[in-house]
This record gives C-alpha cells, sequence and structure tokens, in this order.
C-alpha cells in the first residue's frame, strides 16, 4: 500500500510539473517579441517622428509681431506641441521602457497644461507687449539660426535600432531647440512673464533630457548617460 501510495504521489507531483510547463510554453509564446513587428514598429515611428519635425519647422515660422517677447511665445506654442506629438507616438510604437514610457506620459500631461498656460499668457501680451522692432530683430537673427540647425534633422535606421533609442535621440534634438530659445530670449526680454516661462522652459527641458538619456543609456554604459 505504501508503495502504490508513494506511487500516486510521484504521479500528481509530475502532472503538476507538467501543467506548469505547458502553462509556461504558451505564455511565452504569446508574449515574446516578433523582430519583424518590431522592425514594423521603428520604421514606423521613424517616419512619423521626421514628419513631426519636419511640419514643426513650418509651424514655427510666423509674420513678426514687433515684440519678441511675443515671437517667443509664437514660436515655442508649436514646439511644446511637437513635443507632446512625439511622446505619444513613442506610446503608440514602442513603451517597452518603463521609465521613458513614464517620462513620454509627463510630457504629455505637463506641456498641455504649459500650452495652455502659454496660450493665456500670448492672448495678453497681443494687447500690451511693447514694440520694438531692434530687440525683435535680434531675438529672430538668433531664433532663425536655431531653426536652421535643426530643421534637417533626420532618423537613422542604422544608428537607431529600437523605438526607445529613436525617441529619446528625437527628443534629445527637440528640448536643445527649447533650451536655445530660452537662452536667447533671456538676452532680450525684460518682461518679468516673459523671463519667468523661459526660466521654466530651461530648468524642464534639461532635466528631461536627462531624464531620457538616463533611461536608455544608464542600462547600456554609464558613461553615456550625462551626455
Amino acid at each position: 500500500m505504501k508503495k502504490i501510495k508513494k506511487r500516486w504521489i510521484l504521479l500528481g507531483i509530475s502532472a503538476v510539473v507538467l501543467i506548469f510547463v505547458i502553462i509556461g510554453t504558451i505564455f511565452y509564446n504569446n508574449t515574446k517579441v516578433d523582430p519583424k513587428s518590431e522592425e514594423a514598429d521603428l520604421a514606423s515611428y521613424l517616419i512619423e517622428q521626421d514628419n513631426i519635425m519636419s511640419a514643426l519647422t513650418t509651424n514655427m515660422q510666423f509674420t513678426p509681431t514687433s515684440s519678441a517677447d511675443l515671437d517667443f511665445l509664437y514660436g515655442m506654442i508649436p514646439h511644446y506641441q511637437a513635443s507632446i506629438q512625439m511622446s505619444k507616438s513613442y506610446l503608440a510604437y514602442g513603451g517597452a521602457n518603463g521609465k521613458l514610457r513614464r517620462i513620454a506620459k509627463d510630457i504629455i500631461h505637463d506641456q498641455t497644461e504649459d500650452v495652455k498656460e502659454m496660450q493665456a499668457l500670448a492672448s495678453r501680451l497681443e494687447n500690451t507687449a511693447l514694440s520694438d522692432t531692434a530687440v525683435e530683430e535680434t531675438y529672430l537673427n538668433s531664433y532663425n539660426e536655431i531653426l536652421s540647425e535643426h530643421q534637417y534633422f533626420k532618423h537613422g535606421t542604422d544608428t537607431n535600432q529600437t523605438v526607445e533609442l529613436a525617441y529619446v535621440e528625437g527628443m534629445t534634438a527637440h528640448h536643445t531647440m527649447a533650451v536655445d530659445m530660452a537662452k536667447t530670449i533671456l538676452t532680450t526680454s525684460i518682461n518679468d512673464d516673459i523671463r519667468d516661462c523661459a526660466e521654466d522652459v530651461l530648468e524642464l527641458q534639461q532635466d528631461e533630457i536627462s531624464q531620457l538619456r538616463a533611461a536608455v543609456y544608464s542600462q547600456q554604459d554609464p558613461s553615456l548617460a550625462g551626455h
């Protein structure tokens, strides 16, 4: 009787193990990443990101207002809107990196609110901003140089082998534009609201660049995270 009981126990254990093996195999087959699917997502993502960046250059063109402060807002608003689009695109085609996914969601939420604040500030300045074409010319000369430096940005599939890396590269280039624009307006503006806005842009964009790079490169080569 003891031998029979022991045999049934062993059979029961074997059956349980077999069930777990079958379940694990099914789970693995259903969750493993299809390389072809990854390649298709990357290709679609790169096209969409390049389209967003190309449209951004057009959207950031405007008729001079005679106020550098207003010009700054008219350029920064579409710039932030593109950042939101780029982050939505990343979530649609990537999102495998949990840290990047959280950053992208934060960008969408935070910069949507920032755009509303900039639009409200622009509405106020449209009625109160002082006209100064000399100061505006100084600002626009630098602004147009910034646009010129970034308008030919394109992703390269040879260096971007994942959606995550492409997103970080694209957002770093994009955020650098905002940093340069903020630094430029701070050299000309005497408006407290504009200066506060520009300083917020500087702090936010530089911080996000560091977060984006750390989320990807710290897992590969820590020395790259801060560059």
